[in-house]
């Protein structure tokens, strides 16, 4: 019930602070965050999850990393989309699954998906291998060890 609670409670907050202060606004973000917290209360947190300073750290450390990539993604995607892309750096990349939390590989695969240009494409969590097709397969693998290194430690 308490990470039911908290995931409502995030996505409301997130969702009023988007848009405003307004009656209909709210109940649609009530509703929706219901619907949201009622699909994934199960899976976002584990009975374990505990929330440290360490993890807070790691995942501003992580969020940082992210908006940095995402703005240095739009301008290469840009450039791609006005040059033209080069057809022998384009394909699948295999890395390994990072971390035990399923909450960080959420992050750090997710991270992946929203950047532009890439998206993970299959998680075998058998193999402990995940899939990720890019435009740029060079910048692909460095975005997922930069992704890897700001959250290492904190959601292992």
């Amino acid at each position: 019930m308490k990470r039911f609670a908290a995931i409502f409670l995030l996505c409301l907050s997130i969702w009023m602070f988007l848009s405003g202060p307004k009656f209909q606004e709210f109940v649609v973000a009530c509703i929706t965050s219901l619907i949201i917290a009622n699909l994934t209360y199960k899976y976002v947190f584990s009975s374990k999850f505990e929330v440290t300073p360490y993890k807070i750290f790691s995942f501003i450390q992580f969020l940082i990393v992210w908006i940095i990539e995402e703005i240095k993604s739009c301008f290469s995607m840009s450039k791609k989309i006005i040059t033209g892309v080069d057809e022998k750096n384009v394909g699948f990349v295999k890395v390994k699954i990072p971390f035990k939390s399923k909450f960080g590989n959420f992050l750090v695969f997710n991270g992946i998906t929203l950047t532009p240009g890439t998206i993970s494409v299959e998680l075998d969590e058998s193999k402990k291998i995940a899939t990720i097709h890019s435009v740029d397969l060079k910048n692909a693998k460095n975005g997922y060890y930069k992704y890897v290194d700001a959250l290492k430690g904190g959601f292992r």
